[in-house]
Formats: structure tokens, C-alpha cells, sequence
């Protein structure tokens, strides 16, 4: 069915069993589609239709979709439109490799913008990846990490103790300083195990800048903002 440009001018009457044959017996081309609202049965699988039931991808059935659930005030509706929005983008948008792969970057750390949570779920399981790769580089059998001499508080050289890899550990976070004298409890040493600390959690420090720069941007419209 072809709806192109056609203008309503009132509420959308659709049977759920129309939009769901639309799957399977040819999309429809409604861009430029628009109306005031939607009945009830046909806005619980309006989202689905748009993006499983249409022709080809194409921003303004859902943009046409959001201006009716702000209208609405219900703006969990609102944030579900446009994740699916970029989620069909990802997919049938005529996006080259390198833009797809930054959706699916965006996708999986913050939700596009709107689930900005992610990037905390993520870097919480990298602190805990540091946490168990400078446990396991301070131990006596590997013993990539030391606690250098201090004789002015009589502190001999020796294994980090458990707070010092804490410390460590907790340097992984950006925007977050220690007193000098909790920075220089443990450092690395030169053998395997200390070259593979500095590697690790160099790395592990690029990780944990990306995702709080991804969180706190975010909210704005640089990342929520579609490409058409």
C-alpha cells in the first residue's frame, strides 16, 4: 500500500491484523504520512509496523510518530520511537561501515542518548576487570607490582598490600585524584609483569575517559541527533 504524503488530518485507523500482514505481504510506503493521533490498539504496534511493516527506512513516519506521543505528554513512548528510530537507521539506512559500527558503539554504551546508564553498567565491569588484573600482577608468583622502600617512615620494599591495589584500581577513573602519598604506595617494576600493567591499564584508562566523555555527552543532541 502506498501512502505517500497523504494527510489524514485525524486520528489513524488501522486494525493490529493489517499492520502485522503488512510483514509479510508487502511493506507499505507511508513516508510523509500524517495525522493527529493514533487509536489505542493500533499505538501498541504502530513502533513495530514503522520499523518491521515499511518500505524502506525513512525518518518522518517516525518523527510524525513522536510529535503525537509528545502530544500526548507520555515521553517513555517518546524515548522508545526514537532508539527504534536509530536502531532502523542502523539497519536499512543507507549508512556506509564506519557510521554503522558508530551506532552500534552508541547503541550498546548509552543507548543513542537516551539510556546514558549503559556507560556506568560498563564501567563498572571495567573497574572490575582492573581490580582483578592488578590483584593478579601484585601477587607473589607474578609480582608486577611493588611497594618501594620509604625510610623516612620506615616502610621497607615489599608486595602491595590490599589497599595499595585498590588504589590502583581506582586510579582506572578519570576525574578522580589521590593524595601523592597513596599514588607512590605501589608502582610497577620492570619485569613482565610490571611492562603488562603499564600496557593494561593505559588501555583500561583510554576505556574508562571514553565512557564517562559517552555518558556525560549523552544528553545532548550531538548524539541523539539522527542522521537522515
Amino acid at each position: 500500500m502506498v501512502l505517500t504524503a497523504a494527510d489524514l488530518g485525524a486520528t489513524l485507523q488501522i486494525s493490529p491484523r493489517t499492520l502485522k500482514a503488512a510483514h509479510f505481504a508487502g511493506r507499505w510506503t507511508i513516508t510523509g504520512l500524517t495525522y493527529r493521533s493514533l487509536e489505542k490498539e493500533t499505538l501498541e504496534h504502530w513502533l513495530d509496523f514503522l520499523q518491521h511493516g515499511t518500505q524502506d527506512y525513512s525518518p518522518q513516519p517516525y518523527q510524525q510518530f513522536v510529535a503525537v506521543a509528545r502530544a500526548h505528554g507520555d515521553e517513555r513512548l517518546t524515548r522508545n520511537i526514537l532508539i527504534t528510530q536509530r536502531d532502523d537507521q542502523r539497519i536499512r539506512g543507507q549508512l556506509n561501515h564506519w557510521q554503522k559500527a558508530g551506532l552500534h558503539v552508541l547503541q550498546a554504551t548509552v543507548g543513542y542518548g537516551y539510556q546514558s546508564w549503559k556507560a556506568l553498567v560498563w564501567l563498572g565491569g571495567l573497574l572490575i576487570m582492573a581490580g582483578i588484573m592488578i590483584h593478579g600482577l601484585g601477587t607473589e608468583e607474578i609480582n608486577g607490582l611493588h611497594r618501594p622502600a620509604n625510610p623516612q617512615v620506615g616502610v621497607s620494599e615489599g608486595l602491595c598490600t590490599g589497599i595499595d591495589l585498590l588504589t590502583l584500581t581506582i586510579q582506572i577513573l578519570p576525574l578522580l585524584p589521590l593524595p601523592p602519598a597513596a599514588t607512590n604506595a605501589c608502582v610497577p617494576d620492570t619485569t613482565p609483569g610490571g611492562y603488562a600493567y603499564l600496557l593494561l591499564s593505559t588501555l583500561m584508562k583510554i576505556g574508562a575517559w571514553a565512557l564517562v566523555t559517552l555518558f556525560a555527552t549523552g544528553y545532548t543532541n550531538i548524539v541523539r541527533r539522527p542522521h537522515t
